[in-house]
């Protein structure tokens, strides 16, 4: 609300400060995929070696964008690489 009554005219830059900040907040970036995704996943996805699928394809997809991401300070969390990798673990001795 304070980005739409400020003096500012430019909102849509300011919401794109702040989403960015947002997003690139440690903390966010945590509970968004340890929180939030990795529990769906795992109430969506009913078949274990499916879920296992999912969650390894997502594991690779961070271990590789996450180095590169690292590299230019916008995500560094390897806690999420390592929840990701226990939940697959998880689905593969359920399947």
């Amino acid at each position: 609300m304070r980005l739409l009554s400020d003096d500012d005219p430019n909102n849509a830059a300011q919401a794109e400060k702040v989403f960015d900040a947002f997003l690139l907040e440690p903390a966010n970036q945590n509970f968004v995929l340890s929180d939030l995704l990795i529990p769906v996943i795992e109430q969506r996805i009913k078949d274990p070696m499916l879920r296992a699928i999912v969650l390894e394809t997502l594991q690779a997809g961070l271990k590789e964008g996450a180095t590169e991401l690292a590299e230019v300070q916008v995500f560094g969390n390897q806690a999420v690489v390592l929840e990701l990798e226990a939940a697959k673990v998880k689905a593969e001795k359920a399947a």
